[in-house]
């Protein structure tokens, strides 16, 4: 630009370079640039030239980004089904949990009963009229092979500490069962809490680069009024030898 304003022989060969230099500096400037974009200079932007916008370009830049949304949105429903069969999991490990303490708090009470020489009731056929009790008692029979007389206390005694032994370690596998549930709950509703950041943050610094946009729009036609009310463009007749 420099070498056509040395060139310049006279005040309106030197107008027309100015003007030629400028129109080029804008031309070259909004290669780049979206039209109304604020470009070097302060001048706005023609807008993109043919050669920056390739519709080949844009057709790819336009089907990577939805394969980015679609994957993006396919990651959180993938997390959101694993966190509901999760729920549904922990759920059904408490649940258990809590029937697995009723009966071994139930079991412990009867062994303070038979203790105490209260003996569980029987029926006319001779079998514990506590239907859970018989259950457990009829179970190990079937077990060991041998036949449990109701009426022996420290058999019975023996059957429930037994069972109450059972009952703790399944107590204490679902317990850890339950503790890594949470565990992967935990990560998977931190990894889709931070999906969804991002997805809320993409669409905010659109709205934003939009604001911004309007603005610098704004803001350089104040620019230009205000330059053309202070220096008037010069005429061709103003040069006039």
């Amino acid at each position: 630009m420099k070498d056509a304003f040395d060139k310049a022989a006279d005040p309106v060969a030197e107008v027309h370079a100015r003007a030629k230099a400028l129109e080029e500096h804008i031309l070259y400037q909004s290669a780049d640039a979206e039209a109304g974009d604020v470009v070097a200079g302060g001048y706005l932007a023609r807008g993109r030239s043919k050669l920056a916008d390739d519709p080949q370009g844009k057709a790819k830049r336009k089907d990577f980004e939805s394969v980015a949304t679609q994957a993006l949105l396919d990651q959180i429903a993938r997390i959101e089904a694993e966190l509901a069969d999760l729920y549904d999991q922990r759920d059904g490990l408490i649940d258990e949990l809590n029937d697995i303490e009723l009966r071994m708090e139930r079991l412990r009470q009867i062994q303070d009963q038979i203790a105490r020489g209260d003996m569980p009731e029987l029926d006319a056929d001779g079998e514990l009229r506590d239907s859970e009790l018989e259950a457990l008692v009829a179970a190990h029979e079937r077990k060991s092979g041998h036949s449990i007389d109701r009426s022996d206390p420290q058999a019975l005694a023996a059957i429930i500490a037994a069972e109450q032994q059972d009952l703790a370690a399944t107590h204490a596998e679902k317990r850890e069962e339950l503790v890594r549930t949470n565990e992967r709950i935990g990560k998977l509703e931190t990894e889709l809490d931070s999906l969804q950041e991002g997805r809320e943050a993409d669409h905010a610094s659109v709205d934003q680069t939009a604001e911004q946009r309007a603005s610098l729009v704004a803001e350089s036609r104040e620019l230009i009024a205000e330059r053309q009310t202070q220096s008037p463009p010069a005429k061709f007749d103003d040069f006039a030898l």
